[in-house]
């Protein structure tokens, strides 16, 4: 009786083990066929029918980095919802995957796209980009995308590293389209940002790029995010440039208040020069302390040498301060810092040193001239053409910007056509 039951007991075991198996195979592969299908959807941009499927799927399998950031593409593809419903949607759905995963340097690029190209926060979106170059510094469209974050908020001088990593991974069919963007972003930044303007919402259909549009975009930015100094620094250096100090003064005030604005290097190097100009000289020493230590960056120098020269009159920790500002990339073509050197040698009594460098800050400064640029840029309406190459090497030559020289010049040299070029990070 008892060997009865035990071989009972075994097929009823044995039984339930194969239902089990097949039940878990089943499953396995239904949920298989639902991501599959949910994945080809999103392809075809038909993100509203992915989205349940994505979303019964990661009710069974939650911590699908992969899935997650499927159905965020799905949600952002998905024009039946509202830009700030898609924007709260996609962020908590890519919330749960780590900083420590494997998938969180393209996790922080998604949630990265989200802050700056729907919600118009491109202070939230910069931290987003680092901290995917802190798990992966190779990734382009990270590097892509935090260089045109520098370029639609005036901080060029952040650029150069990430170019070159762009550059150097790029595909010899797309250089001389990214030389020419390189060029446009430091000469005529405001026909390079057009386009991301407009799908901003910055710049109107039939509008064209101004320093008014420049205002629009950082005033906009400051409305999206009234909680980072970015926005009013932005601002601030806007109303610097256009002479109008008490307004740079106020939004700079504004930026400072604001949670790290006060540590903030960019907040800093915008706010001495308008305390300087205003005669508050001890105003903008007491900013200037406030440098992060980690930081030696060109405006840092730049900064510093203002202070020791212009304040303090300490020639020699000014002259060390021009120079290290001017051996960075964005200081190759300082013209103005090398006007502020060569008055300093004139106070150390170095002639010779300071009429050369006087001499080599107005080259500089007349290169800057419309005359100048007006057929460089006609020339790169025919980006194929071999000449075009040739003109480009000499200009970067004639700044003393090496790298770019010899770019060019190797374009120059292979006359090819480019087209197809490689997705933009912003379209994907």
């Amino acid at each position: 009786m008892s060997q009865l039951f035990h071989n009972r007991f075994v097929r009823i075991f044995l039984g339930l083990v194969v239902i089990i198996g097949s039940s878990a195979f089943v499953a396995k592969w239904w949920l298989k066929s639902q991501f599959d299908t949910a994945q080809g959807l999103v392809e075809d941009q038909r993100g509203a029918e992915a989205t349940p499927l994505l979303r019964r799927y990661l009710k069974y399998q939650p911590w699908d980095a992969e899935a997650r950031m499927l159905l965020a593409r799905a949600l952002i593809s998905d024009n039946s919802r509202t830009v700030q419903t898609v924007a709260e949607e996609t962020l908590a759905v890519l919330a749960p995957i780590s900083r420590s995963s494997p998938d969180s340097a393209a996790a922080r690029v998604i949630e990265g796209r989200v802050y700056l190209l729907l919600l118009l926060q491109p202070d939230r979106a910069e931290r987003c980009f680092l901290a995917a170059l802190e798990q992966d510094p190779r990734r382009t469209d990270a590097h892509a995308l935090l260089r045109k974050i520098d370029d639609i908020t005036g901080r060029w001088d952040l650029s150069p590293p990430h170019f070159w990593q762009i550059f150097e991974h790029a595909p010899p069919r797309d250089r001389r389209l990214l030389l020419r963007d390189w060029y446009m972003s430091e000469f005529n930044p405001g026909s390079a940002n057009a386009e991301l303007d407009r799908q901003l919402g910055v710049l109107g259909p039939d509008e064209q790029p101004s320093s008014v549009i420049e205002r629009r975009r950082y005033e906009i930015f400051m409305g999206a995010e009234p909680d980072a100094p970015l926005g009013f620094t932005c601002l601030a250096n806007w109303y610097h440039q256009q002479g109008m100090k008490a307004q740079a003064l106020k939004a700079i005030q504004k930026a400072e208040s604001l949670p790290h604005g006060k540590e903030n290097p960019f907040v800093i190097a915008v706010h001495v020069p308008i305390s300087f100009e205003s005669g508050d000289f001890d105003q903008a020493q007491k900013l200037f302390e406030h440098w992060p230590a980690s930081d030696r960056s060109y405006l840092y120098w730049k900064t510093k040498g203002l202070i020791c020269d212009q304040i303090l009159r300490q020639n020699l920790a000014a002259r060390e301060a021009y120079e290290q500002a001017l051996a960075a990339p964005a200081g190759q073509s300082d013209w103005l810092t090398r006007h502020r050197l060569a008055q300093v040698l004139m106070r150390m009594n170095l002639k010779d040193e300071a009429a050369a460098m006087r001499n080599r800050s107005k080259e500089l400064e007349l290169q800057m001239e419309p005359n100048i640029h007006r057929p460089l840029r006609e020339a790169l309406s025919q980006l194929e053409a071999p000449e075009t190459g040739k003109l480009m090497s000499q200009f970067y030559e004639r700044i003393g910007r090496p790298r770019e020289s010899r770019e060019w010049q190797a374009q120059a040299e292979m006359p090819v056509r480019p087209t197809s070029p490689s997705p933009s990070p912003f379209f994907r």
